[in-house]
């Protein structure tokens, strides 16, 4: 087992059950760590960072401890990404932005080739009341479909020919969403910021 940790605004800190500890430095002229995430087979360390010039997250080999990959988005001036997700094959990457400064591209999902820093996909999937995106995944057993979950958003959408479009399903009105898991089945594990949880099955 490994738990991972941010040390300070620049550090991630994974320890191991031997005791281990590996530092991986932040980007120059970042301003700070806003979510992390590991691939399925813990090879791999995903750090978003804040920073002026536009969000920015770095790919880190846990074996190695060296970087992979930085990517950024320029199309969007979106200073932080809020989440960040690997596909079950280890493949793709998606990464949620916040607000941008203009308010023009607010609250964009971006679908990366990662090893490649390649965007394949991007599309702006709040609202439009613009409300926060609090959470993104990709299906378990389709990489080229997503969901994103917010106040009041739970949303579901396929990467085909470089482009995402919105997928049918899920309820009209939901409640203020914060995360959401995948289960077994295709079931998926949905929590309210009431407490509430939901089960959704074949999703």
């Amino acid at each position: 087992t490994t738990e991972i940790y941010t040390l300070s605004l620049h550090d991630a800190l994974p320890i191991s059950e031997q005791k281990q500890q590996k530092f991986f430095q932040g980007n120059e002229g970042a301003d700070g760590i806003t979510c992390l995430a590991t691939n399925p087979t813990k090879r791999y360390l995903a750090v978003a960072e804040k920073c002026s010039t536009g969000a920015i997250v770095t790919i880190f080999d846990l074996v190695t401890t060296k970087k992979r990959k930085t990517l950024q988005f320029s199309e969007c001036d979106a200073q932080e990404f809020v989440c960040i997700a690997f596909s079950y094959d280890s493949k793709y990457l998606l990464t949620q932005t916040g607000p941008s400064k203009d308010g023009t591209s607010d609250w964009t999902l971006i679908y990366w080739q990662w090893d490649k820093a390649r965007p394949m996909a991007s599309m702006q999937v709040s609202n439009a009341q613009h409300a926060p995106i609090r959470d993104c995944s990709f299906s378990p057993t389709d990489s080229s479909i997503c969901c994103v979950i917010g106040d009041g958003i739970f949303k579901f959408f396929q990467q085909k020919e470089n482009s995402l479009k919105q997928l049918p399903g899920g309820p009209e009105t939901v409640p203020s969403l914060l995360c959401h898991s995948w289960l077994s089945d295709n079931k998926l594990l949905v929590c309210a910021e009431s407490g509430d949880l939901w089960l959704f099955d074949e999703v």
